[in-house]
């Protein structure tokens, strides 16, 4: 890192004694100090998208920041593109977003009503999102993954083949085999009817930023083309097993249906769908911090939500 600051000022005008490290997750995030004000810098994990996917990334955030919804604007190098190649890796910027971010605020407030009101927000904010993405006509050679039924329970997921960790049991191997078997069915049936178009697809805590009652969304590695309910869910599920879960719940859907329709009859689907992609997601990550508990972890809710689904479905 003692040479990386100096050498990307050739793509970006920075003080190089600003360039700090603040997170070393898959992707590699560092700050710097420009004259109009601070920036963030990315690099991003090797092999997970081609340089045209991320400049497409870059290119609706952008798009997005100038519609004004709450995202970090994309910020071109002097060449005007918004992806650098250097030294084999792929680098980008954006803008500082100030705040907390959600994560922190739900560890440190325990005001109910503030957090109630959060998730309502939230709701209206991801509409807006949705509304400015679908009256959003993307460039021809604008190229992201999708999130449709054969990218979360097709053959080939995209987040990896879940019912095949190897951390599975048995019982649970056949449960997850069998639940894929069930929502690619349904799914069949309704990908049709269901909303559809540009996703956030990871709308974690710790990628929404708060600041006064400001909300903006931050990283948006795993957008891509997929059911709108995806974006529900992500949000919801990391809640799941807090005890005022249905609150939440309650508010951000209320927060959404105040700009756009949404049919809770299909959550508890789109959670299942969401819970079943980290089992997979995590498969091609052995190296990472507590990488078997979270494994477990992540199989047994995927599998306490299942057999949810399975057992509504079943009484139906």
């Amino acid at each position: 890192m003692d040479n990386l600051g100096p050498e990307l000022t050739q793509y970006w005008d920075f003080d190089p004694d600003s360039f700090q490290l603040l997170a070393a997750r898959e992707n590699t995030i560092y700050c710097a100090q420009t004259e109009r004000g601070k920036i963030v810098i990315r690099k991003h994990r090797a092999g997970y998208q081609d340089a045209t996917r991320i400049e497409s990334e870059l290119c609706l955030m952008h798009a997005m920041k100038a519609a004004n919804c709450s995202v970090p604007n994309a910020i071109a190098a002097k060449n005007n593109r918004f992806v650098i190649a250097h030294e084999g890796d792929h680098f980008t910027a954006v803008s500082w977003v100030s705040g907390k971010t959600m994560s922190d605020v739900l560890s440190s407030d325990p005001n109910v009503d503030r957090i109630t009101q959060i998730y309502h927000d939230l709701g209206v904010r991801l509409a807006e999102f949705h509304d400015t993405a679908d009256a959003w006509s993307p460039p021809k050679n604008f190229s992201r993954h999708s999130w449709d039924r054969l990218g979360l329970v097709g053959a080939q997921p995209f987040w990896g083949r879940f019912w095949d960790n190897p951390d599975l049991l048995p019982d649970e191997r056949y449960i997850f085999t069998q639940i894929q078997d069930q929502m690619n069915e349904a799914l069949s049936h309704l990908e049709d009817t269901l909303d559809y178009g540009l996703i956030h697809a990871d709308l974690i805590p710790d990628n929404v930023m708060i600041d006064e009652n400001d909300i903006t969304f931050l990283d948006f590695d795993d957008c891509g083309f997929g059911f709108r309910l995806f974006d529900i869910a992500t949000i919801l599920l990391k809640q799941i097993e807090t005890h005022d879960f249905q609150d939440k719940a309650k508010a951000l859907m209320e927060g959404y249906r105040t700009r756009r329709d949404l049919d809770p009859r299909f959550v508890l689907m789109f959670l299942v769908l969401r819970s079943l992609t980290y089992v997979g997601w995590i498969v091609d990550r052995p190296n990472i911090e507590n990488a078997a508990a979270r494994s477990r972890h992540f199989i047994e809710r995927a599998r306490v939500l299942s057999e949810q689904f399975m057992g509504n479905e079943n009484s139906d």
